[in-house]
């Protein structure tokens, strides 16, 4: 880091107080710890999303509703699909935002989802992958196997063994 020069600076003072700064910022410890093994996801009845260890949660994966049902539909279909197909599961997604949401313009969000010319399901994988990379950010395991992957034009899928989901 460097501090400009200017006659007379307190060099003591302007590092003191450089020191008390940082001490207020937020950081992250960094663990190299991996996930259980017998890792599995908890979906209870008001859909949230738990990381589990047998019957210990290690962490919530917290997501915005339509992020959550489109990572829901894709639970579903362990095959896959590719989102310009998305339309093909407009009746699942709007289903599964019925049971999450209370909001009235639903079926405008989900066309938007559906919509190929637009980037919305693009933006919901990319929050799906954020989630996990946040709620996760102690270990050193790849996260890939949860979230939804694959490439453009291609089929999206989650690789995550669906026998270790369970719903409450």
């Amino acid at each position: 880091i460097l501090f400009p020069y200017r006659p007379g600076t307190d060099w003591e003072k302007a590092f003191n107080c450089f020191l008390d700064h940082v001490a207020t910022l937020p950081y992250i410890n960094v663990n190299d710890s991996k996930l259980p093994l017998g890792v599995s996801l908890l979906i209870d009845e008001k859909y949230n999303i738990f990381m589990m260890d047998n019957d210990e949660k290690i962490a919530e994966i917290k997501m915005p509703v339509l992020s959550k049902v489109l990572y829901f539909v894709f639970l579903q279909h362990p095959d896959g699909f590719s989102l310009k197909n998305l339309v093909d599961y407009k009746e699942e997604l709007l289903e599964w935002y019925r049971k999450m949401s209370s909001r009235k313009d639903i079926e405008k969000s989900i066309n938007d989802l559906i919509d190929p010319t637009k980037n919305s399901a693009n933006e919901k994988i990319s929050r799906i992958k954020k989630a996990f990379e946040d709620a996760l950010r102690r270990y050193s395991d790849n996260i890939d196997k949860f979230v939804p992957t694959g490439k453009k034009g291609e089929k999206y899928s989650v690789k995550f063994d669906r026998n270790r989901i369970r719903f409450r």
